[in-house]
């Protein structure tokens, strides 16, 4: 399922959520835009989601939150 043109929604379980981060996308948020954890957060309307890990900005590929 997409959710935005920076990932995708891979699953979805009652205490962990998989999604694809595209490349290009930076994991923390900068001076003009969200950071990755914002993204996921605002668009699933979860305010309690935390990474478990993290991809460099130019990396695509799945997270675990």
């Amino acid at each position: 399922m997409q959710m935005s043109d920076k990932f995708t929604l891979v699953d979805t379980q009652s205490d962990f959520l998989v999604i694809n981060k595209n490349c290009n996308v930076d994991f923390h948020k900068g001076t003009n835009e969200s950071g990755l954890c914002d993204l996921v957060r605002e668009n699933l309307n979860i305010t309690g989601l935390y990474p478990v890990h993290r991809l460099d900005s130019m990396t695509s590929g799945l997270l675990l939150f």
